[in-house]
């Protein structure tokens, strides 16, 4: 079977976040018509510029191809994603110790944990889950990762295969050692799945 490979558009969600000055919930609805990850379930006190994403998975027109998806950091975000019906919900598991303690106030371990939780609840009540692994190659507070020491700690690669983005933050250049690790990585993938998403 050939290679599938699919984009997935964060720019509603990442690329706002980033940005000093917040959107309205029309402004919002209008980037994101075609677009695929429209916004995440997080505090509105941590990142102002997601609030009322309810409101926006509310007023989207859910027409096939188009798959809308929620990045949620925690089960209450999910309960929040499959509440405002999202087709997917998107975990990010960060490979690195500081960046999830940066970004999300947990452990690497606590991340790993809450992203098993939110896999296996997903797949009992029929909500795609998807999982990114951040930091993949380089983290801004821990320089570079070795993708060959990862460990047993990255379980949610030894889940269903649900693995569908491996992300590099800081425009690295990946080297030979980084391309084998993907490679094994998605040929797990295949075997355990049949296709790589």
């Amino acid at each position: 079977m050939g290679l599938h490979i699919r984009v997935n558009e964060v720019g509603p969600r990442d690329g706002l976040q980033s940005q000093g000055k917040n959107l309205s919930v029309s402004d919002r609805l209008a980037m994101i018509k075609t677009l695929v990850e429209a916004g995440s379930f997080v505090s509105p006190k941590a990142v102002p510029q997601m609030a009322g994403t309810d409101q926006v998975f509310a007023a989207l027109p859910f027409t096939k191809p188009v798959r809308y998806a929620a990045l949620v950091p925690n089960m209450k975000g999910y309960e929040l994603t499959a509440a405002a019906g999202a087709n997917v919900a998107n975990v990010v598991l960060s490979v690195t110790e500081t960046m999830n303690q940066k970004n999300i106030r947990m452990s690497l371990d606590q991340t790993a944990e809450v992203c098993e939780s939110i896999v296996r609840r997903g797949h009992q009540e029929g909500v795609e889950v998807q999982a990114y692994l951040a930091v993949a190659f380089e983290c801004p507070f821990e320089g570079r990762v070795d993708p060959m020491g990862y460990g047993t700690g990255i379980r949610p690669l030894d889940l269903v295969p649900v693995v569908r983005e491996i992300e590099t933050l800081t425009g690295i250049q990946l080297g030979g050692k980084s391309f084998r690790w993907l490679a094994q990585q998605f040929d797990k993938q295949q075997r355990s799945s049949g296709h790589v998403g």
